[in-house]
């Protein structure tokens, strides 16, 4: 995903990939910020980077939970048009892809069906079935206009 003028804005990772040194993160990615999306990995602090949890745990905990610091973070940091963010989980198919999936739904009003896709062009990935109901259920309410 990338800002209006081409520069790269969105790369979903791993814990491997949120430890890579801020010379890396920064300078060669132009990342800004991290956002952790689990409970057990601690936050990395890199020089120029700023980080944030959202503290999700792979099980049968609802995303819809932890979505608005999330989608708020997203917003403003695309808004402002500073850096690109990284969005890691432990191994970067399942928390952080759904998170990913969520903002592309809400941001720019795709269908579960088209972000799901343009995410898995890019990186393998396999949200679990609990949070691909809540996406289910985040499409209705928002892009459906069903009101709950």
């Amino acid at each position: 995903m990338n800002f209006p003028d081409g520069r790269p804005f969105l790369y979903l990772g791993s814990v491997f990939s949120a430890q890579l040194s801020s010379k890396i993160l920064a300078h060669q990615y132009n990342i800004k910020y991290i956002i952790n999306v689990t409970t057990e990995e601690p936050c990395y602090h890199h020089k120029k980077v700023k980080s944030m949890r959202v503290p999700l745990a792979d099980q049968r905990e609802s995303l819809l939970d932890y979505l608005d610091p999330a989608m708020h973070e997203l917003s403003r940091i695309y808004e402002q048009q500073k850096g690109g963010v990284l969005v890691h989980c432990q191994m970067g198919y399942s928390r952080g892809a759904a998170i990913v999936i969520a903002f592309l739904m809400l941001k720019f009003s795709k269908s579960l069906k088209e972000a799901f896709t343009y995410v898995q062009k890019r990186r393998k990935i396999m949200p679990n079935m609990y949070y691909m109901r809540d996406l289910l259920m985040l499409e209705d309410k928002y892009l459906n206009g069903i009101k709950t």
